[in-house]
């Protein structure tokens, strides 16, 4: 690439390779999977082996040959969209106040390796706080009642402890993206059930608040220690089982 040159505004000028961008090594489920392929010559003896893939990306510049400069030559230009978006606050209408902005999406790239420790914290942080917002659905008040002959009325509430909805957020409603909840009951070997309708769709459940009391009548023998087991899909809360024992 070296040996090239471009003229601009008439004037001549020799093309550098920019050193520190380079192809790469392509893995399953990963991009950048490892080994580098530099533009220039830089010693590095590694090998190419077979069934490797490699993205070969090259670039070029007429100045120092380094990404820094490249950006602050564009920079100097105004040669490109705008790349960052000031913070700003917003008033979500499931959220309430929250701060929009930053990178624009199709300008994201990899960070530079000192400021990758402090990203990689936040991004830690930012992602543990997200999950901790996310659904957590929970079977609770449990309760078995003996009504004679063999016969018992069980209870059992579906809850969502977690601050998000099921349903994530509005708009997820709206676009059917999340599957409602449904709770699908299974009958342990003897047991029989007497009411007219085993599973249970809940719908979607409100986050913190979000609850839903079934009910089930049953006829079970007196050797049977179990009277159902609740197969409950809460998708993005969780997919669980559970047993309820004859109390």
């Amino acid at each position: 690439m070296s040996s090239y040159e471009i003229e601009i505004n008439g004037k001549t000028m020799p093309i550098k390779p920019i050193k520190n961008l380079c192809g790469h090594t392509v893995g399953k489920y990963k991009v950048h999977a490892g080994k580098m392929v530099p533009s220039y010559n830089n010693g590095d003896n590694t090998k190419m082996e077979e069934n490797e893939f490699y993205a070969i990306e090259t670039f070029a510049s007429t100045g120092k040959g380094r990404v820094g400069q490249a950006l602050a030559w564009v920079d100097s230009k105004g040669l490109h969209d705008k790349l960052f978006c000031d913070w700003k606050e917003y008033q979500h209408p499931q959220l309430g106040k929250v701060e929009i902005g930053g990178w624009i999406s199709q300008h994201l790239g990899n960070p530079l390796m000192p400021d990758l420790q402090k990203i990689a914290a936040n991004t830690y942080n930012f992602t543990l706080k997200h999950a901790a917002f996310r659904p957590q659905l929970a079977v609770e008040d449990v309760s078995v009642e003996a009504i004679g002959g063999g016969n018992y009325r069980v209870r059992a509430r579906v809850v969502n402890h977690g601050p998000f909805p099921t349903n994530i957020s509005n708009r997820g409603s709206q676009l059917n993206y999340h599957r409602p909840v449904r709770v699908e009951m299974e009958l342990p070997e003897g047991v029989k059930l007497l009411s007219t309708e085993g599973h249970k769709d809940l719908g979607h459940l409100a986050g913190l608040t979000g609850n839903r009391l079934l009910e089930w009548f049953v006829n079970a023998p007196d050797s049977a220690k179990e009277l159902l087991r609740l197969h409950v899909f809460g998708w993005t809360g969780g997919n669980f089982t559970t047993t309820i024992n004859r109390l």
